[in-house]
């Protein structure tokens, strides 16, 4: 597996924030204390929370959390920490309900350790409710053992070195974007769900404004 790679330098339209640091079923502790380093980087506030198994991965970096959500399938939720506990019977996911709960608290942003480390099915699942609740934050991003993972109905602008690969895709539905800064840009087009985006380079900085829809940038690793 590879190592993680440092993010690039990304702003959310509508700058800085409140971030929230959420650890999935799945997270390494590397993962986790490469989002940390991000949101304490970007955010005007960090609010740590697990998403049920993943307090396994704030307890291997020995840090507490703020917040613990889920059904407890996979972990216990910690006396001292604020929790919230759902039925095991509900017909969401434990991120779900963590997404609508960070709204709910006016979160800006979220960085999410342990996007693609579980289940096969889980990984398809985490990246379809990040799509979901694109529109409730400013951005939503995740490091990766492969690379990162960006997701915006918004925008952003990313300092990255030039000639860097980089895919920019729709997601739930096509979407109206420009794009400048890159290889190919765009100029208010409609991109669909598929292949169109697939494998752009980088110049010194992007620059993204989602028009329509919602977006999924990804930087793979070398």
């Amino acid at each position: 597996m590879s190592a993680l790679h440092r993010s690039p330098r990304i702003r959310f339209k509508g700058g800085r924030g409140h971030v929230a640091v959420v650890a999935l079923n799945g997270s390494t502790p590397a993962a986790l204390r490469e989002a940390l380093s991000w949101g304490r980087t970007h955010g005007t506030s960090v609010l740590g929370v697990a998403v049920d198994g993943g307090l396994r991965a704030w307890r291997a970096i020995r840090q507490p959390c703020d917040l613990f959500v889920g059904d407890a399938d996979s972990a216990t939720p910690p006396a001292e920490t604020e929790s919230i506990v759902y039925d095991p019977n509900k017909a969401f996911s434990d991120l779900s309900g963590a997404l609508a709960e960070l709204h709910r608290r006016r979160i800006a942003i979220v960085c999410v350790a342990g996007l693609t480390g579980g289940r096969l099915d889980h990984e398809w699942v985490n990246l379809h409710e990040l799509a979901a609740h694109a529109k409730s934050f400013a951005g939503l991003l995740a490091p990766t053992p492969r690379g990162w993972v960006v997701v915006t109905a918004a925008g952003a602008s990313i300092e990255t070195k030039p000639g860097k690969p980089f895919s920019l895709l729709a997601l739930a539905g096509r979407a109206r974007v420009l794009l400048h800064g890159a290889r190919w840009s765009l100029d208010g087009e409609w991109i669909e769900p598929g292949s169109r985006g697939l494998s752009n380079r980088t110049g010194r900085s992007l620059r993204l404004s989602v028009q329509r829809g919602v977006v999924c940038v990804i930087f793979p690793n070398p």
